[in-house]
């Protein structure tokens, strides 16, 4: 039997517990997927427009850090003043598509108010 040297556990314990690890690992992911909401969105949204569009027609509040793990994965060496951009460009587009605001609460995230919900969704389904 051999034994790592740092921890004194055998090499087939490691290597069964780092399958293990692994097959977690994609198991979380697959269901963070499938969490993630899903909605009809008009033709012209980004992949990360999308998503934040699915955040606010499903959640109250949408806190900044949410957002940023939901669009991380497509937004490659951003940071957060990327992430203002992102949201002041898609206001335009909602601003031009639904005739509706993001409201900003300050130091913490965005919210879309319940009429507004409501207008876009009726639209969706018109469409």
């Amino acid at each position: 039997m051999t034994v790592c040297p740092h921890c004194f556990t055998d090499t087939q314990t490691l290597r069964s517990q780092s399958e293990r690890i692994e097959a977690l690992e994609q198991d979380l992911a697959e269901a963070t997927r499938q969490l993630r909401p899903r909605v009809a969105v008009p033709k012209g949204f980004t992949k990360s427009e999308t998503q934040i569009f699915a955040l606010l027609l499903t959640r109250d509040v949408v806190y900044k850090n949410e957002i940023w793990d939901a669009i991380a994965h497509t937004k490659q060496d951003s940071d957060l003043k990327g992430l203002d951009v992102l949201i002041c460009r898609f206001r335009k587009k909602l601003r031009d598509s639904f005739g509706i605001e993001i409201e900003t609460i300050r130091s913490m995230g965005y919210r879309l108010p319940r009429e507004h919900k409501d207008a876009v969704r009726e639209k969706l389904a018109a469409a």
